[in-house]
Parts: structure tokens; sequence; C-alpha cells
């Protein structure tokens, strides 16, 4: 399986302004650097996570169809599925009408199921054969974005602005790194 990102968010769930206001920063000097951070910050947190926070679309692939008709998706929260193609192995695509099955997007992990009476079309092609493509997100505004996210973005930004040298990389996860963990735990994916 592969997740890709295809389209990717907007906005950042945290503003320039929100972050200079934080840092306490009057100048434009470094708002280049400050904006890089914040982007590298939220796609920090999106990883350690596995949560997409801004609106965003994905493609995930898979080689085979799984045999307990559940096709549990690697990227959360889904929003919409946008369409489930199989390609052969001539790369031709076929959709699958969304009558053959229905979008679990309720559950942890968001699933695709395979309706009673129906089954899945075949992929020929052995290697990434099956796409879905999906949004994702909580939405397409920073302020659907849940607000524990943000302060992690926040303080992932401030500690790499404030420490830019390399002497300072394990203090992020002596100091901050802890931080962060309490805030995101909320929402960590439990596996059973």
């Amino acid at each position: 399986m592969s997740a890709i990102l295809h389209t990717p968010p907007a906005i950042e769930p945290v503003s320039l302004s929100q972050v200079k206001n934080h840092l306490k920063i009057e100048t434009s000097a470094d708002d280049d650097l400050i904006l890089r951070l914040v982007s590298t910050a939220r796609q920090y947190v999106e990883r350690v996570s596995q949560h997409v926070l801004i609106e965003q679309v994905w493609r995930v692939y898979f080689n085979h169809w799984p045999e307990d008709n559940e096709l549990a998706l690697p990227v959360m929260p889904v929003s919409f599925i946008e369409a489930l193609r199989t390609y052969s192995a001539q790369d031709d695509v076929s959709e699958i009408d969304p009558s053959h099955y229905y979008a679990d997007l309720v559950s942890t992990p968001p699933k695709l199921v395979l309706r009673h009476s129906r089954s899945w079309m075949n992929s020929s092609r052995p290697a990434n054969g099956i796409e879905i493509e999906l949004t994702a997100g909580y939405g397409p505004l920073a302020s659907d974005v849940p607000a524990p996210f943000c302060q992690a973005i926040l303080f992932l930004t401030a500690h790499w602005y404030e420490n830019r040298n390399a002497s300072c990389a394990q203090s992020l996860q002596q100091n901050i790194g802890k931080e962060i963990q309490r805030l995101l735990q909320p929402y960590k994916v439990c596996r059973i």
C-alpha cells in the first residue's frame, strides 16, 4: 500500500501572524523562514499523529483486495471518497460504482466496505492496481483544525526558530517532544 499526496493543503493551520505574535517578532526579515518552519511543523505533526489537518486530496494504492471485504485507509480523517479505480495489466482504468461499497468514515481507521452480494472488480496489474482518491483533513479552514494540533505546530515552529543550530536537535526529543506527545495523545490511533 502507498499513500501519495495529490493536492496539498491550500493554507497552513497556523498563520504567519500567529507565529510572529507567539514569538514576539515585529520585523518581516524572517518571514520566509517562519513559513517553511510552519509547513515542516505541520507535516511533522501529521506524521506523528497520523492525522491530516487541512483538507487535501490523497491517492492510496493497493496491490490486491483484502480477504475480509474491508479496505482500511491509511489517511484520516477522511471526509469524502472521490473515486475507487482498478487498473488492467495494460493500465486501462475502470471506476468502481459506489453502489458496490460504502465508505465507513467514522471508524478508526476509516475504511471502504464491500456491500453484501457484491464483489470487488479484479485488477490485473500486479502492483498498485487499486487506486482510491479521497479528500482528507478536518476541513479547508484553519479554524477547522482542533486546537491541540495548532498548539503543537506553534511549539515546534518556535523551537526550531529559536534553536537553529544542529546541537539543539536533541532538545526536541527531550523537551518539546514530550509536550507535543501530550497535546496529541487524545488523537493517537490505538492498534489492537
